[in-house]
């Protein structure tokens, strides 16, 4: 009758996992506290895009309506990599694809520069963000602590959305659209810090791998064995 012997199917590439969850879901709350602020503050960018380039309401729009539907199309594509890769690449990859369009966007400074760096590469790095920092929790927590962490790591989007507004704004007031965009990607920097202490796996601790050993009986008398040849 052969036994299984069950282990962890992350414990190898994981640190301590039970030790370090509450690190993993404040660095989650982080992610999504950045995150969703930028996503929340496109009302802010569209009023500086029509005082700076003097445009009309429809365009002072597009890049930030760009950015949205970007990130929403790269959200599906963002869980494969995340599956495939592990949430740290897929978030740090994330974090510097949106620093890069934020350098880009405020190097370059023409409008159509902001259409197509800010808003495409910010909105598919989001997305390569949000997914996995949500997926991340689960392999950290029992199922029945799984959504109390992602409901506490979620909640960053609230103190984003209400925090990083009021930050952009006083950058685009001191610095102006080019050099608040210029800073915007330090923070973007950040989150790919917050993103590198994640795990790899997204499997629950519940779910494990089993391996299949030989007979008891067989094991048992090959220790015997052994211990036999150690003696002679």
């Amino acid at each position: 009758m052969p036994i299984e012997v069950s282990h962890s199917s992350h414990d190898i590439i994981d640190l301590t996992r039970l030790r370090w969850r509450f690190v993993i879901c404040a660095a989650s709350f982080y992610v999504n506290a950045i995150t969703w602020g930028f996503i929340s503050s496109t009302g802010i960018f569209e009023d500086a895009f029509k005082n700076t380039y003097k445009l009309s309401s429809f365009k002072s729009t597009l890049p930030g309506s760009i950015q949205i539907a970007t990130m929403s199309a790269f959200s599906v594509f963002a869980s494969v990599l995340a599956i495939k890769y592990g949430v740290r690449r897929t978030t740090v990859s994330g974090a510097f694809i949106s620093a890069i369009g934020s350098i880009l966007a405020a190097v370059i400074g023409d409008y159509w520069a902001y259409c197509l760096f800010y808003g495409i590469l910010i909105g598919a790095g989001e997305a390569f963000m949000l997914v996995p920092a949500v997926l991340a929790i689960p392999s950290y927590f029992h199922f029945n602590r799984v959504s109390l962490a992602t409901a506490s790591a979620v909640s960053g989007a609230s103190i984003g959305m209400f925090g990083i507004p009021l930050l952009l704004q006083h950058l685009l007031d001191s610095y102006g659209l080019r050099g608040a965009t210029l800073l915007g990607s330090c923070l973007w920097l950040s989150v790919g810090l917050a993103g590198s202490l994640f795990g790899q796996g997204i499997i629950s601790i519940e779910e494990e791998n089993t391996e299949i050993l030989p007979d008891e009986s067989f094991v048992t008398k090959t220790e015997h064995e052994r211990e036999h040849s150690m003696v002679m």
